[in-house]
């Protein structure tokens, strides 16, 4: 993992120099010092690959191009320094022996810099003082910045990569190309991924592409580090079997009538059922079982995601949307107007209801507290059942039908809270940190009983669109034991998202870890398909999209939080291939599994580097990787100067 990032063009260089060599009547091919790591000490004498002649000591003289910037040369061939540019560099010395007459020679040479790097991905050249060699992943604050330490104590910076299937790739590819292998399809993608300058994995990763044994697969010979997927709010909601269920965890989104929400509903689990605990513990037997063995003990694993938020979508957001339009309702407005009872359930019980009225209960002692708090005219008999949802008197039958102190606009109501009591607003706000503690200790505090070595990520992907996360929310991720903040960026957004990602850290203290994604949908093999432009950043051409991408990620990068912490610890990318699903242009490869860089997403056919065919395509598709490599490189760069200088 340490020649991932080259620069200059090798055969012109090479070729002047044997010229050069030639007209002085000495041809030879170039020798080849070891390579040097940008901003590391460099040593090395000629003398060790002389081609020996004539009678030493020998003297050395720079006649023909140039050391490294930051390197120099003595008379005795000893090359030291540091170098401070990344790339390859050609140079020709003249050799003298001690002869009489003496002889000489003149020899090419030329030194790759590249960027140094552990077998985990982190930078050697940014060994982090005071870092408590734990041998796992662990976040550092150093000199304001936060950064992952890797299991060898080296700054890492992440560049994650989501959705690393071979779920898009056509099959008539898979079999030319890698004789249905996923294996073989796993070492070539993450040789490219490293290529690019990427090091690690996201969610939804094929388990071909992990650096540790699982019961479907061996490790892979190409090892990057990896966020560990605990999918357990999926699980709980669509594969309750899996997770010792006789029946899913209930889902509020089916629970609601005419007065109560109408909008975009994903999933919102009902994190108060009994059940989730018992989910839980089946997930962490499920997952020990996947990952052949265990995975307490992997240094691989950078985080463990406590699940995709979609599964929980109302802990998103804060009610106002990139353009004023609030994106996400609050999790517990609609707890309050959702149905308590279940019909067809063996359970028919909506705990998360049952959670909301005792919470009242317990704040309030009396119903008549509660109506006096909310002035509802003494409308509440009891904090339980009175006749039924939607009818009844009590605070489980309430649908939000109530609009004096529900509010009258149904929208502003569920998004907003604007026209809702105040008390009964902050009874919600109240109420929520409790659904979303619920959410995330449950799963934290049942990991920990088998694994106290990794970091939690916990994503509400707040950044943009959502408008940031709502106070309650990232208080409670927080107490709840999550580490790391999952949130996003837009392209189309950017000060924004800035914005947002700023307010969240001000609450929460946690860095964050980006979701990134940006398209050139016209410019690929899902151009056929409008894109729509509001959610996902879209550019004429894949050109224009790296330049996007270079432009955002030294905007990442260099984010300053208001107390001037570097707060992101860097972005993770979807996705590996374009999308069919959605039929958007996520990818860096094609559904021909040809990337996007001038060369290979294009009609004629040729090979790639690491030896499989590419091109093929309808047309001719436009290089965005380029940029990504140079931008991911410069990134490097520019935190192992930050971190040393």
């Amino acid at each position: 993992m340490e020649t991932r990032f080259l620069k200059g063009r090798v055969g012109v260089f090479v070729f002047g120099i044997i010229l050069l060599v030639s007209q002085m009547g000495v041809a030879q091919s170039p020798l080849f010092p070891a390579k040097g790591f940008f901003d590391q000490a460099y040593t090395f004498n000629l003398l060790s690959i002389l081609n020996r002649f004539g009678k030493g000591p020998y003297t050395y003289q720079l006649v023909f191009g140039a050391l490294p910037p930051g390197l120099s040369m003595n008379s005795s061939g000893l090359i030291t320094g540091t170098p401070t540019t990344l790339g390859v560099f050609a140079f020709s010395v003249r050799v003298t022996d001690s002869s009489q007459p003496p002889q000489q020679k003149v020899i090419g040479y030329y030194i790759n810099i590249v960027v140094g790097f552990d077998k985990y991905g982190g930078l050697t050249a940014t060994p982090l003082q005071n870092c408590n060699s734990t041998g796992y992943f662990q976040l550092m604050k150093v000199k304001g910045r936060w950064i992952y330490a890797d299991p060898l104590c080296n700054a890492f910076y992440q560049r994650s990569v989501y959705d690393a299937d071979r779920l898009f790739i056509l099959q008539q590819i898979m079999q030319q190309r890698y004789n249905n292998d996923t294996s073989a399809w796993a070492k070539h993608s993450l040789q490219r991924m490293l290529g690019w300058g990427f090091n690690s994995l996201d969610l939804y990763y094929n388990l071909y592409m992990l650096p540790v044994p699982t019961i479907d697969s061996s490790p892979t010979d190409v090892k990057v580090p990896f966020t560990l997927y605990y999918p357990v709010l999926k699980d709980a909601l669509y594969n309750p079997s899996q997770v010792g269920l006789s029946e899913p965890v209930k889902d509020l989104c089916a629970g609601f009538d005419s007065n109560g929400y109408q909008y975009y509903c994903s999933n919102l689990l009902d994190a108060f059922d009994p059940a989730f605990q018992t989910a839980n513990n089946n997930e962490l037997i499920y997952q020990e079982n996947l990952y052949t063995g265990g995975f307490n003990t992997d240094p691989w694993i950078t985080s463990i995601s406590l699940g995709d938020s979609d599964f929980v979508f109302a802990i998103k957001g804060n009610g106002n949307g990139t353009d004023g339009v609030a994106t996400y309702p609050h999790a517990g407005m609609m707890i309050a107007t959702v149905n308590f009872n279940y019909s067809g359930f063996q359970d028919p019980m909506l705990h998360s209801k049952y959670a909301w009225a005792s919470y009242l209960q317990n704040k309030y002692g009396t119903i008549a507290a509660l109506n006096t708090s909310w002035n509802t005219g003494g409308f509440y008999t009891t904090f339980g059942d009175a006749g039924g949802f939607g009818s009844g008197t009590g605070v489980l039958d309430e649908d939000g039908r109530h609009t004096a102190w529900f509010g009258t606009d149904l929208r502003n109501r569920y998004f907003t809270l604007v026209g809702v009591n105040s008390n009964l607003a902050a009874d919600m706000d109240a109420f929520l940190y409790q659904y979303a503690y619920q959410v995330y200790a449950v799963q934290a505090n049942t990991i920990k009983t088998y694994d106290q070595n990794h970091l939690f990520t916990c994503s509400t992907f707040g950044g943009v669109g959502e408008g940031g996360t709502r106070t309650p929310v990232l208080q409670a991720l927080k107490a709840a034991g999550c580490n790391i903040i999952g949130e996003n960026w837009n392209s189309y957004y950017p000060s924004l998202a800035l914005k947002s990602n700023q307010q969240d850290y001000a609450t929460s203290g946690l860095p964050v870890d980006l979701w990134y994604t940006l398209t050139a949908q016209a410019d690929s093999d899902v151009s056929q398909y409008p894109q729509d432009g509001y959610a996902f950043a879209d550019y004429p051409s894949q050109v224009l999209r790296g330049q996007q991408y270079a432009t955002d990620q030294q905007a990442i990068f260099t984010a300053q939080a208001s107390n001037g912490d570097y707060f992101i610890l860097g972005t993770s990318f979807w996705g590996l291939t374009d999308n069919s699903s959605e039929e958007t242009n996520f990818g860096f490869l094609s559904f021909m599994d040809n990337a996007y860089d001038g060369k290979c997403a294009v009609i004629q056919q040729s090979m790639d580097k690491y030896g499989y065919p590419c091109g093929g395509e309808a047309a001719n598709y436009g290089d965005f990787l380029d940029n990504v490599t140079q931008s991911n490189s410069t990134v490097l760069q520019q935190l192992i100067t930050s971190l040393l200088h």
